[in-house]
């Protein structure tokens, strides 16, 4: 977890900040700030990851226009990873659930 976030410092900042303006960059540098001192296992901590995974699924965002423009690109992407499927079955064995 540690290294993951580490690695997607810069990207977890800027799309916090894109999504929740300077309350979501605050949250994720807040994140970067605590988690040194208090560790993962901090109640404090585990409220802030699970808001910033809100956060990055949409479910908060005010500016209902882009939601809806970044929703049918995740829809136009699903179809055509599908319809990838369709056409390879044996690509669909790694395949995330959708």
């Amino acid at each position: 977890m540690l290294q993951y976030l580490q690695e997607q410092r810069q990207g977890l900042l800027a799309a916090a900040n894109m999504l929740g303006g300077g309350d979501g960059r605050e949250l994720v540098e807040g994140l970067f700030d605590e988690i040194p001192r208090n560790g993962l296992s901090a109640r404090r901590v585990r409220l802030a990851l699970r808001a910033l995974i809100a956060l990055l699924s949409l479910a908060n965002v005010h500016d209902h226009d882009s939601v809806e423009e970044i929703r049918l690109l995740a829809d136009g992407l699903r179809e055509r990873l599908q319809a990838l499927f369709d056409r390879e079955p044996t690509l669909e064995k790694g395949r995330p659930a959708a």
